[in-house]
């Protein structure tokens, strides 16, 4: 009898090490796609951010008069989300949940890390296209003011050091 139970004991531990085991892989978890509510906010804020293309860049500015990157950022989600991200692009990439290169979507934030600036994050956009694994992005930069750009551009594919996804 004990040695039945002895075994039963056994079978039952290595079973649950095997389920165990074969677990781990799963535990790395996968941003779902953009639901249809989330599109249409999406949708609302890129348009609200492309009204902004062509203002001119004005260091920590955050009007149609001038603004820099987090600037431009900053006002999109707080006009039309009502969701207050930190100032800085910096602060700003501590928010959110980092993704993969290969999950970016429309609306999720990009972070840079240019090398003639001060700081480990130092610019931020957001997405406006990824199609055909060709990423785009809106943001204010010192010699364009707020534009569209590409990661396929080399300034910016050297430049770039993760994704964020905002939840509001």
């Amino acid at each position: 009898m004990m040695n039945k139970i002895g075994l039963l004991f056994i079978i039952i531990l290595l079973i649950s090490a095997y389920r165990f085991a074969n677990s781990i892989g799963d535990t790395v978890e996968e941003i779902s796609p953009i639901s249809e509510v989330k599109k249409d906010k999406v949708t609302k804020v890129l348009n609200v951010a492309k009204s902004y293309l062509g203002t001119p860049y004005k260091f920590g500015g955050t009007t149609s008069n001038g603004m820099d990157c987090s600037g431009l950022v900053y006002t999109v989600f707080k006009d039309e989300l009502g969701v207050k991200l930190p100032r800085s692009s910096r602060a700003m990439s501590t928010v959110g949940e980092k993704i993969k290169f290969s999950n970016i979507q429309k609306g999720d934030l990009l972070f840079f890390d240019i090398a003639t600036m001060q700081g480990d994050v130092n610019h931020v956009g957001m997405v406006t296209s990824n199609e055909l694994n060709t990423i785009k992005f809106i943001h204010s930069s010192t010699s364009k003011g707020v534009a569209i750009s590409s990661l396929e551009e080399q300034y910016w594919k050297d430049a770039f050091a993760f994704a964020k996804r905002v939840k509001n």
